[in-house]
Parts: structure tokens; sequence; C-alpha cells
């Protein structure tokens, strides 16, 4: 059994290329761009929608289910389904009545700076600090860690996001934060991918 799962594992890596930094490079593009345009939107049903969109195209909600830690969630800190991600970009949630839109903001600018990308044939795992400019040019730090997975057509879908305030941020909310170390649970849950 355990030697038919292997076969079989290695016969879907094997159905298309391993993912390369360039790949991930640009799923990181495509994440921020989607940040930016959600808060560019000219009413809030208009910001859900495209949201909704983002959400469906750029994770794996309909397909493997997301292990998604926003930065400023507090209460449920993780976000693992469809509703509950959306209400932390857009808000209009009553079930999550602390949520306000992260995406809303808006934000002019999202940049990636990775620390380091670990590629795995059809997983990748980046971590490092994004930093969200807002329209008076203030930027919001936070570190990240997003787990990668191809889909049939070789484009990267987000499975898991882990993402904290950097220490020094913790003004950008009304109480401290309490830094957790991501990366390392980041690193075990990718054990499962192997």
């Amino acid at each position: 059994m355990v030697v038919l799962a292997a076969l079989l594992h290695l016969a879907w890596v094997g159905s298309f290329a391993a993912i390369t930094e360039p790949l991930v490079h640009e799923a990181q593009a495509v994440w921020a761009a989607a940040i930016v345009d959600i808060g560019a939107q000219a009413t809030p049903q208009e910001s859900k929608a495209v949201a909704e969109q983002y959400l469906n195209d750029l994770y794996t909600f309909n397909t493997t289910g997301v292990v998604f830690k926003p930065t400023l969630a507090r209460e449920p800190q993780f976000r693992n389904t469809f509703a509950g991600a959306l209400s932390y970009f857009v808000g209009q949630n009553p079930d999550f009545p602390q949520d306000t839109g992260f995406a809303l903001t808006p934000w002019i600018n999202v940049a990636f700076s990775n620390s380091k990308i670990i590629l795995m044939n059809d997983v990748a795992i980046a971590g490092g600090v994004y930093n969200f400019e807002d329209p008076d040019g203030a930027i919001t730090a936070a570190d990240y860690t997003f787990v990668y997975t191809q889909v049939n057509n070789g484009t990267l879908t987000i499975t898991a996001q882990h993402s904290s305030l950097l220490v020094g941020n913790d003004a950008f909310l009304s109480r401290p934060l309490l830094l957790l170390p991501h990366v390392w649970g980041m690193a075990i849950l990718c054990i499962l991918f192997v």
C-alpha cells in the first residue's frame, strides 16, 4: 500500500514541471496586485466580489483546503474557511465582527522580500517580509510564510499562509501582539506534502 501511494505521488509529480523560483515570484506578484485591486474598488460590494474571485483563483479552498493565519486576525486567529478568509480581507460578515477588511485600507503597493524559497517538486515554501504601503506612504511590514502547490495548468495556488506583524509594528494594533514562531509551524505542515 505504501509503495502504491509513493508511485501514485511520483506519477502525479511527473505530470507537470517542478516549481521554480520565477513561478513563486510570479505568484507573489499576482497576490500583491490582488490586495491592491481589492482596495481600489469603488464600493464594498465590488471589493467583496473581486476578493471572492481572487480567493477562488489564488487559494486551494475548493480543492485541498487552506491553512490561513492572517496578520491581524484575532478571533478566530486561523481562517481556514473561504468565508473566514473573505471576511478578513473585506469584512462585511457578522460571524467575524472584528474584521474591518484588511484589503480595504486601501494599499497602493505590496512588496515581497523573500528570505528563503524552498522548492520541492510540486510544493514551494517562501518566507520573508512583505511591506504594505498605504496612500500616505506609510509602510506596514509583516513576516510571512506561504506554501504553494501547483495545479493542473502549472500555476501556483496558496495552500497555507501565515503572517504576523514585525516587532515594533504593534502600534498598528490596539493591544500588544503575541508573535508566533510561524516558520517552524509551516515547516512542520510542509512535511505532510513530502
